[in-house]
């Protein structure tokens, strides 16, 4: 099992079907409250590494740097 975040698991429910995201319950006493675990498989593997490709690129100080150097 993978530890996801909430964009991470929004991303993945939005490209793969049949998925199994699994949310821990919510108790006071616990430190992992709240978290997200997905299967470790080769798909979703691949998925997440095109997440962090995505967002790498779409960064604004990405978008900065390529408008100052096209000029």
């Amino acid at each position: 099992m993978i530890e996801i975040s909430r964009e991470e698991a929004d991303y993945l429910r939005n490209e793969l079907k049949n998925i199994n995201i699994i949310k821990t319950c919510r108790s006071k006493s616990n430190t992992r409250r709240g978290k997200r675990y997905v299967e470790e498989s080769r798909k979703v593997k691949r998925k997440l590494d095109d997440f962090y490709r995505n967002r790498l690129f779409d960064s604004p100080t990405k978008r900065r740097s390529d408008q100052v150097m096209c000029q």
